[in-house]
């Protein structure tokens, strides 16, 4: 982690105290040392499942979906919300990268997979989001 803090003044960027928001430091790591940034790339997909009639199909729909995107992607995923409504599910699916192209991208193929792969599961919504952290 770099200790740098900064002070805009005039539109330039000197070493001092950061008396501007945190995209002030984010764009100065950015430009100055770009090995330090990694980036969290979050996806939350939200599913209907249809023809479910209990927890247990729930649990075994959402089991292989899960299980089938972390063996072909490498990403982490997880049941997030919904738990109790056996024919609502989200998950949740988090990758780390140091390019957030490459996270981005990650993220689409998950959705893709999820929406031409033949599971008992159709997707409401989702939504993608990278956080740069330094």
């Amino acid at each position: 982690m770099a200790s740098l803090t900064l002070i805009r003044r005039n539109d330039t960027l000197e070493k001092g105290v950061i008396t501007e928001p945190d995209h002030v430091q984010f764009y100065f790591l950015r430009l100055f040392q770009p090995d330090l940034l990694m980036n969290v790339g979050m996806c939350k997909i939200n599913l209907r499942l249809p023809e479910n009639l209990s927890l247990k199909g729930k649990r075994q729909v959402l089991k292989s979906v899960t299980s089938r995107v972390r063996n072909k992607f490498n990403v982490s995923v997880a049941e997030v919300d919904n738990n109790d409504r056996w024919q609502m599910a989200t998950i949740g699916v988090c990758c780390v990268s140091n390019d957030n192209r490459h996270a981005n991208e990650m993220l689409s193929k998950v959705v893709d997979f999820v929406i031409s792969s033949r599971f008992e599961a159709e997707i409401l919504d989702y939504e993608i989001e990278i956080v740069p952290i330094w």
